[in-house]
């Protein structure tokens, strides 16, 4: 073979070894480059799936179940009682203790019934109660001495116990009466337990265990 074409030879083998290399280089990269942009790509995989793996047990949990209501018990309803005699009264004085009385006149209007108790001003102790019915006007007597006079109202009477129910009404006047010997006469009052021109007396609601 001349010496010319065997250094031909020579050139092209050198030639296609370096282009093979180069092509090899290329393929290393490009693999290079791949693991990379997955590495690059997982913590981005990872962070998502977390996400969503957190948010699952919210939407999956489920609400407490609502507890059963208990139904409030209805109160006993009380029976109406008949209604005592108009000016039936309950003395808590002895007989014959004091032997002067001062007389005390009740009058009212409308539908409701009264209950009235005449106290001791200094003791709160009662001295006399007595029943009124709707409308109508008793006279009674008291001992001399200075009270206070409370009442209960309403329309259906529930016995002594329970007075006019729930519906009762509580009042007291807001003086006190004075029942005493003036000159010659004995000073008594006339209560009236209704609005009334020129009246001067006036009441005021109290709680039931002021009673």
């Amino acid at each position: 073979m001349p010496q010319s074409l065997s250094n031909q030879v020579l050139e092209e083998v050198r030639s296609l070894r370096q282009q093979k290399r180069r092509l090899v280089r290329r393929n290393v990269l490009w693999l290079a480059g791949c693991v990379g942009a997955i590495a690059l790509l997982l913590p981005f995989c990872s962070t998502s799936r977390e996400a969503s793996t957190t948010t699952t047990p919210n939407q999956v949990a489920a609400s407490p179940k609502p507890k059963p209501s208990v139904a409030a018990k209805p109160k006993p309803s009380l029976p109406v009682q008949p209604l005592p005699a108009n000016g039936k009264t309950q003395k808590f004085w002895q007989a014959g203790s004091s032997s002067t009385l001062a007389p005390l006149r009740i009058e009212t209007k409308g539908r409701n019934h009264h209950f009235v108790k005449v106290v001791n001003s200094t003791t709160e102790k009662p001295v006399l109660t007595v029943f009124v019915q709707a409308g109508k006007t008793v006279d009674t007597k008291v001992p001399l001495g200075t009270y206070k006079i409370r009442y209960a109202a309403g329309a259906k009477w529930y016995g002594q116990q329970h007075l006019f129910g729930d519906q009762t009404f509580f009042g007291e006047a807001d003086k006190q009466f004075q029942f005493k010997v003036k000159g010659n006469q004995i000073s008594g009052f006339r209560l009236s337990l209704y609005q009334r021109p020129g009246g001067n007396l006036r009441t005021k609601s109290i709680a039931p265990t002021n009673f």
